[in-house]
């Protein structure tokens, strides 16, 4: 038996705000592109840190994906249970997790440049991460 949890606030008591539901599109739409791009960055830095470590090439290329889709299906379903009342209480694990894959997303992005001494290339690698990180914070 599955346990459904309650919205924390009823949809006929909410107040709707002039502008909330372009605000909400535009959220969704930046943040949506933040995912893409972030996406696409970790997946070339991640796979070449796994073809770097001898990770087999098939099995490089699924790393980051998985991690990033993690954060999608999170960013997502947090996105859906909290513009339908859902509270932030209701939402604490999954907001633990989502954190964990941003920093696993951060980790990965920058364990190559790191592990080469090039800073300057690991600050570039930790962008798409801490933005992604600051955006499911958001």
């Amino acid at each position: 038996m599955s346990t459904i949890l309650a919205p924390a606030v009823p949809e006929q008591a909410r107040l709707v705000l002039p502008g909330e539901a372009l605000t909400r599109r535009a959220v969704t739409v930046i943040t949506a592109a933040i995912v893409v791009m972030t996406f696409a960055f970790s997946l070339g830095n991640v796979t070449r840190l796994c073809l770097d470590l001898g990770i087999t090439a098939w099995i490089a290329w699924l790393v980051a994906p998985a991690v990033d889709l993690s954060v999608v299906g999170l960013l997502t379903g947090m996105r859906f249970l909290s513009l339908h009342g859902f509270a932030d209480a209701q939402l604490a694990k999954l907001q633990r997790m989502l954190r964990f894959c941003g920093l696993l997303t951060l980790a990965l992005n920058t364990a190559g440049a790191l592990g080469h001494r090039q800073f300057g290339t690991a600050l570039v690698d930790a962008v798409g991460p801490a933005l992604l990180i600051g955006w499911s914070e958001t």
